[in-house]
């Protein structure tokens, strides 16, 4: 496995770690404390809660703005389904909405294992939900309205397409993943705690608190492992970005084949010496490159235009 030496430093914050149930409350301590940090961006956040979902909020990020509408991206946040919170990804997300001037609402699903499957993704068609009926409120433009995750929020966002593929109506404008945690059958083996930062007792440990005893079973449906989906056609138009030092890889290029070889639309970004969350490291120059060339491709998203 070949890691970019400038993310050796990021990698070495997780050496030897493992989720488990022992280490849960240290990794929700990690990525789920609220993040107060002032900025000067001209960006107002905004929370309301849901109404099917009591206690679930849906944190608001919109530019100020004279338009009368604006493009929205509904954003789910990453932490293995059982970690990680809205608000400790609103410094984060305040910027992007400043950069790509779209409103980014992220919900702050419940998690597993005190919710399991299908509670966090009813919570976040319960989000694209409000964003339709109250898009008069928040000046949101409905044509353009995209769902956007990384790593297991980047499972529920393909969750949620193909829940809304299947329903009929109000499909999502677009679908944006970084590195997400597409399918259980990835951690059904175990193995593969070589692999850095997320390693495979951790993914284990995440699907078996989203599903239960239903890991791995034929009879897990494709909106919680969306890898599993059979036919991908219908879906929106995709990004997708992974490094191939990260586990979900292969699951991800899988994803993003199947969905070429269904008629979809679909930019699959790979860097090499890319692990998992390697978006997060701050100065590595691959980092910064795909964090720019993320934002990019939401920008033509949104805009409902081609990589050209």
């Amino acid at each position: 496995m070949n890691i970019d030496p400038e993310l050796c430093e990021f990698v070495g914050r997780f050496k030897n770690f493992h989720l488990s149930a022992e280490t849960l409350n240290d990794f929700r301590k990690m990525t789920m404390g609220v993040v107060a940090q002032p900025d000067d961006l001209r960006v107002i956040s905004e929370s309301v809660t849901l109404p099917s979902s009591p206690g679930v909020l849906l944190l608001m990020h919109r530019p100020l703005s004279d338009h009368t509408a604006m493009p929205c991206a509904l954003h789910m946040h990453g932490g293995g389904f059982v970690g990680g919170s809205a608000q400790s990804d609103a410094p984060s997300m305040r910027a992007l909405a400043a950069e790509t001037q779209c409103i980014i609402a992220s919900v702050d699903y419940r998690l597993a294992p005190e919710a399991q499957y299908p509670a966090p993704l009813d919570d976040c068609a319960a989000a694209f939900a409000l964003l339709l009926t109250d898009a008069a409120r928040w000046r949101i433009n409905t044509s353009r309205i995209g769902v956007i995750g990384e790593s297991a929020g980047g499972g529920l966002a393909a969750g949620l397409a193909l829940k809304l593929r299947d329903a009929g109506k109000n499909r999502p404008a677009f679908l944006h993943l970084i590195y997400p945690m597409l399918d259980d059958r990835t951690a059904a083996s175990g193995g593969a705690d070589n692999v850095p930062v997320w390693s495979g007792r951790s993914n284990q440990f995440g699907w078996r608190c989203y599903l239960g005893d239903a890991l791995a079973a034929s009879s897990v449906p494709i909106y919680a492992a969306p890898g599993r989906a059979p036919d991908l056609s219908g879906m929106p138009p995709t990004y997708l970005a992974v490094g191939d030092s990260d586990l979900f890889f292969s699951e991800n290029a899988r994803f993003a084949r199947a969905l070429e070889l269904a008629g979809v639309e679909v930019e699959f970004d790979v860097y090499a010496g890319g692990v998992h969350g390697f978006m997060h490291a701050p100065s590595a120059t691959m980092a910064t490159k795909a964090r720019a060339n993320s934002a990019y491709a939401l920008k033509r998203a949104l805009a409902g235009s081609k990589r050209s």
